[in-house]
């Protein structure tokens, strides 16, 4: 041992004296010096330039010392095997490390066995041997003490928290990198500490929680600046921009990348330049910049061709394909996604190949072959749920959905949503529950952490007793003085407990309606902003899809935001905001449009109100909301083309009429005007009345958790909690818990039936179909889940050939059906009547009940969305509304509600023939 230690100690010195001697150099030793330079040129070449370090070791190999017994030896093999493993030689690299563990045993040099070990280890889980990565891992840890503090202890922790999280085991992962970081804090070793956090860091970007994340690669990168660590420091900017990049920060990401590629460029780290050139490619694509993104990619494919990287260079035309499809030029996207798609199968990169698939899918569904398409994306479907990529598994869906929506395949699209809302659900349940066992991580690591404090504490007051013995008065003040200190710290640490609990809870309370707001503007597509008159700072939220909005805005200044409102609008917005700060408005209704980031106008409906006033009674704060418009605006101007045609046609053909209809049409246009609004605000009215239920039930559930936590703290505070207590307030949590859940849910399953409202023209193929089976089929599901008190009866009459839309007309037989199970339920020998008749152009479907009926105020209402009688036990009134939409916009029929022959209601339906 004595002798290893001498032997690294004149290799430090050599080292420190010659931080990397030149190839000539080394050329013109000979013997042990000769080792000693080698390594010291391997030492910085072997971490930034793999082939290169390789190609001068096959050179100089044959002249140097290479006997066993030399420490100098296995270092030179510990930098070859890295040297190898950047040059993509893995399977080489980790015969040698085999086989330089096996010599450090026969040899008794258990340092290099860790080592060996240890490179074994990370060589196994590139390759993706993650099983025999972790036997190594657990093999080397066996081989230090618990109590053992040092690097290469803290190191070997690492490592097997590098494989817990490649296995998808984030707590234990978390755990080992909370266990190697108090490591290393213990040995003040700085770049570890850095490169700890930045792998922390990452760990809580796979679980998807970027603020975390972030916190601690700016942590790490802040250190890796101050020690000086290039080549850490370079890949952490890249880290760190990666996540910028996933919470939609384009230029920040991009700044950081370009210092990673600075770095990596000062260096000579090309490996990492391809990296950082594919990202900045990737990155200026996000933001739009495509000519720069072009330019970076082109520079990172050619680095790549030159050093044969093949996942790099299939990462490059994957990227280029992404630029070529958003151009629109199909031939050059086919041809970059084909040998993107070649390398990743080559490879078995199933995360990669899936990207690729819905790539290939995008690129046929715009050449028109909707077939290949789906097929593509069911088999990204697969590759991703078998890599676990669950952004891209979701992305694959929901276009799949789409597709299949397009081609008509509407129950299987049905299935697809399905399966994609269950995944997106048990992904967030399964990153919660992360998240949760990573906090019961972390309290255990801190209370082991107190726990020795404490030891140690105890030991000092046996020393201190043992010194009473020697000088007891002495020590009678001294143990005053140490009691004094135990009960400050004491009293420290428990308010320092009480604290972090309460800022805990008011961390989840805040991320918790941060989220169900972020979720509410998702769902609706509004814009929330949020303007300080006195700083002038200008906040929006959910704004991606417009022009860069301005940050800071002066009230004395408007014209800040001509580029970004129509210049017709202008003058409008402006009256309406100078209303505000003139105190003549305390809130203000503006239509106006606004410019995407393409470079379109979108019509935006803008409401605020000032929030808050000085003492002076003058505004100071403005917040209010965006509401999309443009579709209602686009009808309007339709509406408003098609009369100005009409009109100018009557003009040419009778002049002298359009004279007498003038006062009439203008009465008309104000009745219809005035229906439509009216009906807007029913719809509205029920739209709000609806989310507002769950939702005000959710922050109903939320007060009364604050409270009852308030309670508990409370009771803890002055001794009087019990287990009885506890277990009634956690009872008391649990069931709040359940409330919000079940509010959030339902406002989920509102906000998808509120979609359907929106009944396309149909795009199924019109076939020949039985109607006597389709209303068999209709009435079997519409008895699912239906609660009847005797069994309900259904006749049919005369069967039926017709043809027109099956799908369409199913769905109208369900609801209707849904409606007489839902009002018969409670009628005696029940019975529903559904008959047909034929005339030459068109059918006529009526279907009776012997229900409870409907009254005349009923009748007329109930066809209204969110109309119902029977509210009470949970239903929202949609499905009439919907039936009566398919059969006027995808029948061009008519529907009716009348009173029944048989004593109940009566609808009727005429579906004119196809021709």
């Amino acid at each position: 041992m004595l002798r290893i230690v001498l032997s690294i100690g004149l290799w430090l010195l050599c080292f420190a004296a010659q931080a990397q001697p030149s190839q000539q150099q080394i050329i013109n030793t000979q013997g042990r010096e000769k080792l000693i330079l080698m390594n010291q040129y391997l030492a910085v070449e072997a971490e930034v330039d793999g082939r290169a370090a390789l190609a001068f070791i096959n050179q100089i190999e044959p002249s140097l010392p290479l006997q066993p017994e030399n420490p100098l030896v296995y270092e030179y093999y510990l930098y070859k095997i890295n040297a190898l493993r950047l040059s993509g030689d893995n399977n080489t690299a980790l015969a040698l490390a085999d086989r330089l563990k096996t010599s450090a045993k026969q040899l008794n040099e258990p340092d290099y066995v860790k080592k060996a070990l240890l490179m074994h280890s990370r060589l196994q889980l590139e390759m993706a041997n993650s099983d025999a990565a972790k036997e190594d891992a657990i093999a080397l840890l066996a081989l230090y003490s618990k109590d053992e503090q040092s690097i290469a202890h803290g190191e070997a922790l690492l490592n097997l928290a590098n494989i817990e999280m490649q296995q998808n085991q984030y707590s234990n992962a978390y755990k080992a990198m909370l266990n190697s970081l108090a490591m290393f804090e213990g040995l003040g070793d700085q770049p570890h500490i850095a490169t700890v956090n930045a792998r922390i860091g990452l760990l809580y970007r796979t679980i998807g929680d970027l603020d975390h994340a972030l916190s601690h690669m700016l942590k790490a990168l802040d250190i890796h600046i101050r020690v000086g660590s290039k080549r850490e420091a370079s890949e952490t900017y890249n880290n760190t921009a990666i996540i910028f990049k996933d919470l939609g920060r384009y230029e920040k990401a991009i700044e950081l990348h370009k210092k990673s590629l600075a770095l990596k460029r000062e260096i000579g780290y090309q490996r990492g330049m391809i990296y950082s050139m594919n990202n900045l490619g990737e990155t200026s694509r996000l933001k739009g910049d495509l000519a720069a993104a072009k330019q970076y990619l082109d520079e990172a494919k050619a680095l790549a061709t030159s050093l044969n990287n093949d996942m790099l260079l299939g990462s490059n035309f994957l990227y280029q394909g992404r630029i070529a499809l958003q151009e629109s030029n199909l031939e050059l996207a086919r041809s970059y996604l084909e040998r993107a798609m070649a390398i990743y199968n080559k490879r078995h990169a199933s995360d990669r190949k899936a990207e690729g698939l819905v790539e290939l899918a995008r690129l046929s569904e715009m050449t028109g072959d909707d077939a290949a398409a789906i097929s593509q994306l069911r088999e990204a479907v697969a590759a991703a749920r078998a890599a676990e990529k669950n952004l891209v598994l979701f992305d694959a869906y929901e276009k799949l959905a789409k597709l299949l929506h397009k081609t008509g395949q509407h129950a299987e699209a049905f299935d697809m949503l399905s399966t994609y809302l269950s995944e997106r659900n048990k992904l967030l349940d399964l990153n919660s529950q992360q998240r949760i066992e990573m906090l019961v991580v972390s309290n255990q690591v801190n209370e082991a952490k107190r726990s020795l404090q404490l030891v140690q504490q105890e030991a000092a007051l046996t020393e201190a007793r043992l010194q009473n013995q020697i000088a007891e008065r002495n020590m009678i003040l001294f143990a005053s003085l140490l009691s004094l200190a135990l009960v400050f710290f004491l009293y420290s640490r428990r308010q320092q407990k009480q604290q972090l609990a309460m800022e805990v809870a008011a961390r989840e309370a805040i991320e918790e309606k941060e989220q169900q707001l972020s979720l509410a503007l998702w769902g609706s597509g509004d814009v929330l902003w949020d303007w300080d008159l006195r700083s002038g700072n200008l906040s929006h939220r959910n704004a991606e899809r417009f022009e860069q909005l301005p940050q800071r805005l002066s009230p004395t200044d408007l014209k800040q935001l001509k580029n970004h409102i129509h210049p017709d609008d202008f003058d409008e917005f402006e009256q309406a905001i100078q209303r505000i700060l003139a105190r003549r408005d305390d809130i203000f209704d503006v239509n106006y449009r606004v410019k995407l980031q393409n470079g379109d106008w979108l019509w935006m409906h803008d409401r605020g109100k000032v929030v808050e006033r000085d003492q002076n009674d003058q505004p100071i704060r403005l917040a209010g909301t965006l509401h999309d418009i443009s579709e209602l605006k686009q009808h309007e101007m339709s509406l408003l083309s098609l009369n100005s045609n009409l009109e100018s046609h009557v003009a040419q053909r009778t002049h002298e009429l359009q004279l007498a209809l003038k006062d009439l049409k203008s009465a008309q246009d104000n009745l219809i005007e005035a229906e439509k609004m009216a009906s807007l605000g029913r719809l509205v009215a029920g739209i709000a009345h609806e989310i507002n239920t769950p939702i005000g039930t959710a922050t109903t559930a939320t007060t009364h958790i604050i409270e009852e936590l308030e309670k508990i703290q409370n009771l803890y505070q002055s001794g009087e909690l019990t287990e009885e207590t506890l277990e009634a307030g956690l009872s008391q949590l649990h069931e709040g818990q359940h409330l919000i859940n079940r509010g959030l849910n339902r406002t989920s399953r509102l906000v998808e039936q509120f979609k359907s409202l929106a009944t396309p023209p149909s795009t199924e193929p019109a076939n020949e179909f039985s109607f006597q089976l389709l209303v068999n089929a209709a009435f079997e599901q519409a008895k699912v889940g239906a609660e009847l008190s005797s069994p309900l009866q259904l006749s049919t009459g005369v069967d039926q050939t017709m043809r027109t839309y099956f799908d369409a007309l199913m769905q109208v037989m369900t609801i209707l059906l849904c409606n007489v199970c839902e009002h018969t339920a409670d009628t005696p020998n029940a019975e529903v009547k559904v008959s047909i008749s034929d005339s030459p152009a068109q059918y006529t479907i009526t279907v009776d009940d012997n229900g409870p009926g409907l009254g005349d105020d009923e009748m007329s209402k109930v066809f209204e969305p969110f109309y119902t009688t029977k509210r009470s036990t949970g239903h929202i009134g949609l499905g009439l509304n919907i039936a009566y939409n398919i059969i006027n916009q995808v029948f061009k029929g008519d529907i009716r509600c009348q009173p029944s022959s048989l004593g109940g209601a009566c609808f009727s339906l005429s579906i004119p023939k196809l021709t």
